[in-house]
């Protein structure tokens, strides 16, 4: 079954705490990171993935690849450009740092009705805006920010409606952002 909704995977990033080499491209049990994390949202029928160099991404053929309109300004600048992009109203986001995503969250969050502006898990009492789901209607608010050069995504959840859903994963938000979580996830997975 086809889920009529929009998913992405934030992958634009710098990378500079794990010495500049790209995370989703990092390997868990011989897969990439991104690999996971698309076989984890392939029910959606609108896959995009969030990118700086789209060279690098060109093997991925079954997503939608979109460069980010503004350079350096973190996953501010890739929920801005693909939600003006998205196919849908209502688009999941999924930083590609977090290669225990799984289907069971993807589905709590994909099937969670709601009307407010955003839907974003709290996990140990802790947000994560980087596994949430934002409306298209927000683009204009996410303007403004940049405008200001505020690129902080908490600051956009403080002027937009929210609904927060409690997720007891630990596991599956987990990001990966330096060379030691790298090798420590790794150890785990052996």
């Amino acid at each position: 079954m086809s889920i009529k909704k929009s998913a992405v995977i934030l992958s634009g990033g710098k990378n500079s705490r794990m010495g500049y080499e790209t995370k989703a491209f990092l390997k868990l049990n011989d897969r990439k990171f991104i690999d996971l994390i698309i076989e984890s949202l392939k029910d959606y029928d609108d896959i995009i993935v969030s990118c700086n160099k789209l060279e690098d991404y060109k093997y991925l053929k079954q997503v939608t690849l979109i460069e980010d309109e503004i350079k350096d300004i973190g996953p501010m600048g890739g929920i801005y450009s693909c939600l003006k992009k998205c196919n849908y109203n209502k688009c999941l986001f999924v930083a590609a740092d977090m290669p225990f995503i799984n289907k069971n969250v993807i589905d709590t969050l994909t099937y969670c009705e709601f009307n407010e502006d955003a839907l974003v898990p709290i996990v140990n009492g802790k947000i994560e805006p980087l596994v949430a789901v934002y409306d298209k209607k927000i683009v204009h608010i996410i303007e403004e920010l940049i405008d200001n050069n505020d690129f902080k995504i908490r600051n956009l959840l403080k002027l937009i409606n929210v609904k927060y859903i409690e997720i007891n994963d630990n596991k599956a938000f987990i990001n990966v952002n330096t060379k030691e979580e790298y090798e420590n996830i790794k150890k785990e997975e052996e």
